[in-house]
C-alpha cells in the first residue's frame, strides 16, 4: 500500500504519503489507519517516525488519535495546515537523541560553575513548572521545561555549550515536539514524575553533585523518550 521511505526526514515522508492517500480519497473519512507497528513495517522504518508522522497529520487536522482505539481519518478540513508549515521542524526523535548525548555533560558542567544568580533563575523556573503542573497548563509546562534546560546550559558559562543548549531548546519549542510531549503530559503520573525529576536535578546543582546530576538528567530524558516513543 505504501512505498518504503528514505532515511532523511523520515517522518515527513511518512506523513506526506498518508496525506496524499487521504486527499486522493484512497483512505476515506472514518477509516482507521493500521496500527503503528504495521505502518512501520509497511514503510520499512522504526516506530518513532511513524508516531511523529501521525502527530503531524493530527496537527494538520487530517486524523484523530483515539486512546485505546487507534487513529481515525477525519473529513478533510477546508483550511488544513499545509505540510510545508511542518517541514522545517526538527524530528523530535532526533532532538531526544541529541539531548541524551549532550545534556548530561552540560549539566555536570553547570553543577561546577553555576553562580547564585544562575541557581535563583532555575528556582524561579522550577516554581513555574510546578504551577503549570498544578493547573494542568501544558503549554506553560512545555515552555518552562525548555527554559529550565536552557538555563542549565547558560549556567555552564561556556558560550559554545550555551549555543548547543539553545539549539536543543529551539527544537523543544517546535509544534511537533510540543504536540508529542503534551500527549505524554496528559497522563497524570507522567507530569508528576517529570516535575519530581526536575526538582531532583535542581537540588543536585544546588549541592554541586555533578555526577548524580548528569545521571539524573540522562534518566529523565530517557523516561520521556520511553513515554513518547514506546
Amino acid at each position: 500500500m505504501f512505498e518504503p521511505i528514505q532515511n532523511q526526514k523520515a517522518y515527513l515522508q511518512v506523513a506526506n504519503q498518508i496525506r496524499q492517500y487521504i486527499l486522493e480519497g484512497k483512505i476515506k473519512p472514518g477509516e482507521k489507519l493500521p496500527p503503528e507497528r504495521a505502518l512501520a513495517e509497511m514503510f520499512g522504518t522504526s516506530r518513532p517516525p511513524i508516531r511523529e508522522a501521525l502527530s503531524a497529520l493530527e496537527m494538520m487536522g487530517l486524523v484523530e488519535s483515539r486512546t485505546g482505539y487507534g487513529t481515525i481519518v477525519k473529513e478533510v478540513p477546508t483550511e488544513a495546515i499545509p505540510l510545508n508549515q511542518i517541514a522545517g521542524e526538527s524530528s523530535p526523535y532526533e532532538v531526544m537523541e541529541a539531548r541524551l548525548t549532550i545534556e548530561p555533560e552540560i549539566t555536570r558542567a553547570a553543577c561546577q560553575r553555576a553562580t547564585a544568580d544562575d541557581i535563583e533563575v532555575l528556582r524561579q523556573i522550577l516554581a513555574k513548572l510546578k504551577k503549570a503542573q498544578e493547573d494542568r497548563d501544558y503549554d506553560l509546562y512545555n515552555q518552562a521545561d525548555a527554559d529550565f534546560h536552557l538555563a542549565i546550559a547558560k549556567a555552564t558559562h561556556n558560550d559554545m555549550l550555551y549555543k548547543v543548549g539553545l539549539a536543543i531548546s529551539v527544537g523543544m519549542r517546535e509544534k511537533l515536539w510540543q504536540a508529542l510531549k503534551t500527549s505524554s503530559l496528559k497522563v497524570p503520573a507522567n507530569i508528576e514524575r517529570y516535575t519530581r525529576e526536575h526538582e531532583a536535578i535542581y537540588q543536585c546543582i544546588v549541592d554541586r553533585d555533578a555526577e548524580k546530576a548528569g545521571r539524573l538528567v540522562y534518566d529523565h530524558i530517557k523516561s520521556v523518550d520511553k513515554d513518547v516513543f514506546s
